[in-house]
Parts: structure tokens; C-alpha cells; sequence
């Protein structure tokens, strides 16, 4: 199995309903590919990780490539992995913002946001740090056995 971390930047403005919808629709493909992952979205720019099988994640990273929604494509990591940060997720979508953890509704993820004012292109190596806490904040809810239902602000 392999792991992706990647970064892009938005070509149009995306909305919470059209994250929630691109979300939706990516965790049945990626369900039917036997891929799982994570997307955080900061109003302008995507952190991605993607995991799963060679040759079907190289087939669904084609086709981020070629989507016209994002540009400026890094690859931050490619890495043979054993087990999976995200089991469970076809694909979970997050929108963050730095001021997130400012706001009323904090909740275990929004106080990991508060890094991410930066652009994430120039975040590099933290942004796979980042993905690894998001992992570990999910690890440590499913061993508690706390459901985490998901709100896109």
C-alpha cells in the first residue's frame, strides 16, 4: 500500500455545500477502490491524503491532476506504508481556518487549525506532520469510541 500527501490551490471559490458534495462523491469512489483519505480545505488551498493500493491510487492521483477545480500541484509525500492513518474514511472533508479555534464550536480537530494561517505550499513538511496529529486526534476518538459527526462551516 501507498500513502499520498499532497498540496493545490483552488481555481474557484469553493463552498462548504460544494466540499460536502466533492466529499461525498469521493469517498464512494474511493470506497469502491478501497482507497481512504482526508481533505482539508482552507478557503483557498487543499491538503490531501490519499491511501490505498499502487495502482488505484495512482489512477484517482491521474485524475486530481487533470481536475480542473485546483492547480499548483506538490506532491509532499509518496510513501509505502503498512497500515493506513485513515481506515474508515472514503473520504472526510474538513474546511479550516486559522482562526478556527477562536470560534464556538471548537472540537478536537478545529484546535489543530490554528497553524494553518500560512500558506500550506510554504508549510511543506509540516503539512504532512499535520495530516499525522488529524490521524492520531481520529485514532484516539475511535479508541474511546466517541462518533465524531462531521460540520462543514
Amino acid at each position: 500500500m501507498l500513502r499520498l500527501i499532497y498540496t493545490s490551490t483552488q481555481r474557484a471559490l469553493l463552498s462548504a455545500h460544494d466540499l460536502h458534495a466533492l466529499c461525498d462523491n469521493a469517498a464512494e469512489n474511493n470506497r469502491q477502490r478501497g482507497l481512504s483519505g482526508v481533505l482539508l480545505y482552507n478557503g483557498n488551498e487543499f491538503l490531501q491524503c490519499l491511501e490505498g493500493y499502487r495502482n488505484d491510487l495512482a489512477l484517482v492521483y491521474e485524475v486530481i491532476i487533470r481536475d480542473p477545480r485546483h492547480m499548483d500541484i506538490h506532491l509532499l509525500q509518496s510513501t509505502p506504508i503498512e497500515s493506513r492513518l485513515f481506515w474508515g474514511w472514503g473520504m472526510t472533508g474538513f474546511m479550516v481556518s486559522g482562526s478556527s479555534a477562536k470560534n464556538a464550536d471548537i472540537n478536537a480537530y478545529s484546535l489543530l487549525d490554528q497553524r494553518l494561517s500560512r500558506p500550506w505550499r510554504a508549510i511543506g513538511q509540516g503539512c504532512v506532520d499535520l495530516i499525522h496529529e488529524y490521524a492520531q486526534v481520529k485514532t484516539e476518538l475511535d479508541t474511546a469510541g466517541i462518533v465524531k459527526s462531521f460540520h462543514f462551516n
